[in-house]
């Protein structure tokens, strides 16, 4: 197994999310841990508004059409979370 620094973990998630490798539950989760307890290098300032971006919306993700269907403004869809993801993408990845 490659060992990852907490930034380049990031952005693997990032890939794996767009390449269907992993679940969208799993990468909130595991985003959230890297973003949130374990990432203390320094980020850029688009690094920094992206990951954080990020992190909220895994946080308010939902793959349970009861919670999408009754609290709406609440949960993320997977739709919405991969726009985030694609948009963090492309802005960070030159």
């Amino acid at each position: 197994m490659v060992e990852r620094s907490p930034k380049d973990r990031l952005y693997w998630l990032m890939e794996m999310l767009m390449d269907n490798t992993i679940e969208p539950s799993n990468f909130c989760d595991e985003f959230y841990k890297t973003y949130e307890h374990e990432l203390e290098e320094p980020l850029t300032s688009d690094e920094k508004s992206m990951f954080m971006l990020i992190s909220k919306v895994g946080s308010r993700f939902s793959e349970f059409e009861d919670d999408l269907k009754n609290y709406p403004s609440v949960y993320t869809t997977e739709q919405e979370l991969r726009k985030i993801v694609r948009e963090a993408l492309q802005k960070l990845v030159k």
